[in-house]
């Protein structure tokens, strides 16, 4: 096996436990991993305590940049796939093969503790990942192999490999690969990667920052100051976005010189929530109008297709027997359904900024009270197990009474009064218990009483029942938003 000065140098002092090779494409760098470092690094720990780990920022570049050439030089035998459960056998070991670009695919190594790892275009991964990582190469044996290309001076492994930690590292340029063809090293020169930041990084090595950055001449040594004056105009900069980020500066003019006093960026991609409420916010418009203004919208999107409907009912009427009344009659109470359930969903909506969760609860809560009335049934029907019941619905009352005030005595207050008031109607006559358990899901249920429009009759106590829900629900959303936004 023949060996560059540079491979030969790794192979010689590459003996702490973080070891880089970054540098130049082409350069040699990776050749010798699969040839020699991790076949050497993973035989050498056979039978130790830890996880042998493969870390690159997909698992496809894994197979493509790791396993793929290894298995080209040792074969299938010694080299595998990576399998279902996210492993490979490699030389004999079982070794974990995960992406490194967020932090959500290695939270199942938590805990582990890691006796090799090799990492793969480290410079891409994320810093949490790499931060995890550090706090699993715990063992005396424990070593880290890795390789990157440069970026930015100011990247986060550019300061880890500045730190007093126990590191080698070594930088590659394209001369330093003598097995390369001479023609592959002229093309740079002829102008195929320019005279910038493409040379500078992938020819030379260089940790460069990129051209056409809003500010290229940024250096966190020069434009950083701790103290400065207060003096001149101050101006606000926007860049709003929904999916894409959102970032918000402070500036500062004074004497022909620009400072950024503050800044605020919000990324709904990586966060996973966005924050179009705290937009709403800042306008000039009430609660109650924020919260009538996404209600009434909703409302008219509901009827968009019970308009469509609407129409059927006389369609039908030409060819055959159709009852209006009782055809339209249903028609309202499913728009007054709707609209309840609507008030509800806006309100679960109003607890919490992440959208996914919302419309989770408010298809489980649509569900529970659909089923409550067939799932009450099979409650014991006896005053004993009704009162049981009982008191477990007051209890989540008062576990949502104290999610919605953030006021533990108010919450208690409540359970208090309804479980005296509960257990002073059961002494007082406990028959009256009997089976009551499906006659209170029932007069909760929104459901039961669209049945009764369907089934011919005009039901005013429902229609009441309706538009009492939505209101009670816009009521308690307006308060949570007020609580939110104070908040």
């Amino acid at each position: 096996m023949l060996l560059s000065p540079k491979q030969i140098e790794f192979v010689r002092c590459a003996n702490h436990r973080w070891n880089f090779k970054g540098g130049a494409t082409r350069s040699g760098k990776t050749y010798l991993d699969f040839k020699w470092i991790i076949p050497m690094r993973i035989r050498e720990r056979v039978g130790m305590d830890g996880l042998s780990v493969i870390l690159g920022v997909t698992k496809s570049t894994i197979e493509r940049n790791v396993l793929e050439p290894m298995r080209n030089i040792y074969g299938d035998e010694l080299v595998g796939v990576i399998s279902s459960d996210n492993t490979a056998r490699i030389f004999g070991e079982k070794c974990y093969c995960l992406g490194a670009e967020k932090i959500s695919q290695v939270s199942k190594l938590r805990g582990a503790s890691f006796k090799y790892c090799y990492g793969d275009e480290v410079a891409d991964w994320s810093e949490d990942v790499f931060t995890l990582l550090k706090s699993r190469l715990d063992k005396d044996y424990s070593c880290f192999d890795g390789t990157f290309n440069p970026q930015h001076p100011d990247h986060w492994l550019k300061q880890f490999l500045d730190s007093d930690a126990d590191i080698f590292s070594q930088t590659y340029t394209i001369d330093d690969n003598p097995f390369l063809p001479e023609a592959f090293k002229v093309e740079p020169e002829k102008g195929i990667c320019g005279d910038g930041v493409l040379m500078s990084r992938y020819i030379l090595g260089l940790w460069t920052r990129a051209e056409g950055l809003v500010y290229p001449m940024f250096s966190s040594e020069k434009h950083i100051f701790s103290e400065h004056g207060t003096e001149g105009t101050y101006y606000i900069s926007i860049d709003y976005g929904t999916i894409n980020p959102t970032a918000m500066g402070l500036w500062r003019l004074h004497n022909g010189k620009v400072f950024m006093e503050r800044e605020y960026y919000h990324d709904s991609r990586k966060e996973r929530r966005q924050k179009t409420d705290q937009l709403l916010y800042s306008l000039p418009i009430t609660t109650v109008q924020i919260i009538a203004g996404k209600y009434l919208a909703l409302l008219v999107l509901y009827l968009i297709p019970l308009a469509i409907i609407a129409v059927y009912p006389l369609i039908f009427a030409q060819f055959g027997d159709v009852y209006l009344l009782t055809s339209y009659g249903s028609i309202l109470a499913f728009f007054l359904l709707g609209a309840a359930l609507i008030a509800v969903g806006v309100f679960l909506s109003s607890l919490t900024d992440n959208q996914g969760l919302a419309a989770g609860l408010g298809i489980a809560v649509i569900l529970l009270n659909y089923y409550s009335v067939s799932l009450s049934e099979y409650v014991s029907s006896t005053p004993v197990g009704a009162l049981a019941a009982l008191l477990v619905l007051i209890l989540a009352a008062g576990a949502v009474v104290r999610y919605l005030t953030r006021n533990s005595n108010l919450a208690y207050g409540v359970c208090l009064v309804l479980l005296a008031a509960v257990a002073a109607l059961y002494f007082v006559d406990s028959t009256a218990f009997e089976g009551l358990l499906p006659t209170v899901m029932s007069a909760l249920s929104l459901f039961e009483r669209f049945y009764t429009f369907v089934n011919g009759v005009f039901d005013l106590t429902a229609v009441f029942y309706y538009l009492t829900v939505a209101a009670l629900f816009l009521f308690l959303s307006v308060q949570s938003l007020e609580k939110r936004r104070y908040n």
